[in-house]
């Protein structure tokens, strides 16, 4: 089996830990499945293991007594090991022992290695329509990675479904000022807005630099007017964090650039 591979069989073991927590407890990480989206399962394993501050979702599966899926432990207990350089395994032991967790490390040989790789227990990859927009992103993006030959067939009615969501209160007051202050140009690029509403008014978005969901405030000292393109970067690009520091250097009013 070829590096690459092992990394799909690895991104597949992490979507399926996540899910199962998910499943089992009703646990959602936002920033965790971002991070997946925007580096992939092998660099955001990484990034959390390499990170001297306890991750959000170590602290959670310790809570719930669940350590086997975390990244810290799976990154040690399969055959995918050899993909992490001696640095982040020895980092992923020493957090793990903070909590008296001894993981099974994958020890096997290279007769038993391929044997291994294909008995390894996934839960089978679900590609059905879903309603939910992180189930969507999630489905996506594995079929992004994946070799997806067919041409799929699509639904020509698709089914609806009444969801309740939660949504956070804003204040009129603030996103209107922000877009007054723009004066139809993006905070970002500075380019125009692309185009203007049917109220004569520039179309522009407002972000929260810190996001609600993530307990930042609603106040001007977090909320910036983009343009869609440079909006979307903001969540999604794979420079988002280089983007929003530009904000604050160079939005004097914004607040808490060290987020």
């Amino acid at each position: 089996m070829t590096d690459n591979q092992l990394k799909k069989l690895f991104e597949d073991k992490i979507w399926s830990s996540y899910k199962e927590a998910k499943d089992r407890f009703n646990y959602t990480d936002h920033i965790f499945t971002e991070m997946l989206h925007n580096y992939g399962a092998i660099q955001t394993s990484i990034k959390l293991i390499m990170n001297p501050v306890t991750s959000g979702g170590l602290a959670k599966m310790v809570l719930y007594k669940a350590i086997n899926l975390t990244v810290e432990a799976t990154v040690l207990e399969g055959p995918w090991k050899r993909l992490f350089n001696e640095d982040v395994l020895s980092m992923a032991r020493k957090k793990l022992a903070n909590y008296e967790y001894t993981p099974i490390e994958y020890e096997g040989d290279e007769t038993s290695f391929y044997a291994d790789v294909e008995n390894i227990n996934v839960d089978k990859i679900n590609y059905e329509s879903t309603a939910s927009k992180e189930e969507l992103e999630e489905r996506v993006n594995r079929l992004m990675n994946s070799e997806q030959s067919d041409t799929p067939e699509g639904v020509h009615l698709p089914r609806n479904v009444e969801t309740s969501i939660v949504t956070f209160y804003r204040d009129p007051a603030v996103k209107a000022w922000v877009l007054k202050n723009a004066a139809g140009a993006c905070e970002c690029c500075n380019k125009p807005a692309p185009f203007k509403k049917n109220n004569g008014y520039p179309f522009l978005e407002v972000h929260h630099v810190i996001e609600l969901s993530n307990e930042g405030s609603d106040k001007i000292t977090n909320a910036v007017a983009l343009c869609p393109n440079c909006h979307r970067a903001c969540h999604y690009s794979d420079k988002k964090n280089s983007i929003i520091k530009d904000l604050y250097n160079t939005i004097d009013r914004l607040e808490g650039g060290s987020a």
